[in-house]
């Protein structure tokens, strides 16, 4: 076995004193050329609809306390979008409301109108009867008084 290990580490150049291993040499080097695309990749931003935005913020009060505020202008003006949408549609409904009051008072006082002209019309005809019959019973007794006259 210790047999073994001696061909090994002869094959790979390495002296039985002194273990090094293939990863320590693979890992600095590996260190060594991420280091700059580490450094790279921070300052690295990229660009949308002509404004710049960095691929990792960094945290900082003050970016949180700008984007908080920003939540809350766009809340505030979003609630007072919402308001004004309520208040212009109590308006719509109070106008609604008030054209249906006045056409309802105006039909009411034109069926009104309407009912009073029919009135009129019923009497007018009711009268017109009468002095129809009255003419006839004229003319019938006139013709009668005719006819006693003339000894028919």
């Amino acid at each position: 076995m210790k047999q073994d290990l001696a061909m090994l580490q002869k094959q790979h150049g390495v002296s039985a004193g002194r273990s090094t291993s293939i990863d320590t040499h693979t890992q600095t080097s590996i260190d060594a050329h991420l280091a700059p695309f580490e450094d790279r990749k921070q300052s690295f931003t990229y660009r949308h609809d002509g404004v710049y935005y960095p691929l990792q913020p960094s945290p900082s009060i003050d970016g949180d306390h700008t984007t908080r505020r920003s939540e809350l202008v766009t809340k505030k003006s979003l609630q007072d979008k919402l308001d004004e949408i309520t208040f212009s549609q109590d308006l719509l409904k109070e106008d609604v409301y008030q054209e249906l009051k006045d056409i309802t008072e105006t039909t009411h006082a034109r069926l009104g109108m309407q009912q009073r002209n029919i009135g009129n019309l019923q009497h007018r005809m009711h009268a017109t009867e009468v002095t129809r019959e009255r003419l006839k019973n004229q003319w019938t007794r006139g013709d009668e008084a005719i006819r006693s006259f003339t000894g028919a």
